[in-house]
């Protein structure tokens, strides 16, 4: 059960489909685990169904019912379970490994901080960066601020941050009025997916020693 979830007016932009690409995916990761917000987007899409009902009809062209039937296609919100394979197990939601390309095993670490390890994942344009990354269990991602909004979903393990437990499917936002040393548990390695909308500021000896690999 997920107990930290994503923002009413944030899961408002991502029914209006408002949100870009990187936001979308931490939404979208978000819903495969938590059942609430999975029945909050309903209850939008629901209100926004009634609305579109309320407006006077005007001329489309003859593509859009097409192009509406692929898009619901591909989303598919409404029929989508919560609790989706298990990463600490080496699987991942569909929606990210379509995002990675292969598998979680077989993906590509690299150093992003003493003891913490990062795997690029593709998105459609430059606004957004999205990683996954892990970071052993009882370690901690180096004190930082943010130059935008980092969005967290946990995938598997968790990690306590400000006084916060965060576990599997637990979605946090952060951005540059937090500055944070988030800390993995005692109990597994902590993976997470990371979306950012600005590299990350480093704080204090180490992180300055470090900036250069964050850029």
């Amino acid at each position: 059960m997920t107990h930290h979830h994503v923002p009413s007016s944030l899961l408002f932009d991502y029914a209006t489909g408002a949100l870009s690409e990187g936001p979308a995916l931490a939404v979208s990761t978000h819903l495969s685990y938590c059942g609430d917000c999975l029945a909050a987007l309903g209850r939008l899409e629901e209100i926004g169904g009634v609305v579109l009902q309320s407006l006077a009809p005007a001329a489309v062209d003859s593509e859009l019912l097409s192009r509406t039937l692929a898009r619901l296609d591909e989303q598919g919100a409404n029929e989508r379970k919560p609790e989706p394979e298990d990463a600490a197990n080496g699987t991942l939601p569909p929606v990210l490994r379509a995002h990675l390309g292969i598998g979680l095993k077989d993906a590509r670490w690299r150093f992003a901080a003493p003891h913490v390890r990062e795997a690029r994942l593709t998105l459609g344009g430059p606004s957004h960066r999205a990683s996954l990354l892990r970071v052993p269990a009882g370690r901690n991602v180096p004190r930082h601020t943010h130059r935008g909004v980092e969005y967290t979903v946990v995938l598997s393990g968790g990690f306590i941050d400000r006084g916060q437990a965060y576990r599997k499917g637990d979605f946090c936002a952060a951005d540059p009025s937090v500055e944070h040393r988030p800390v993995a548990m005692d109990d597994a390695e902590c993976l997470c997916l990371i979306v950012l909308d600005a590299p990350v500021l480093p704080m204090g000896r180490i992180g300055r020693l470090i900036a250069p690999f964050l850029r």
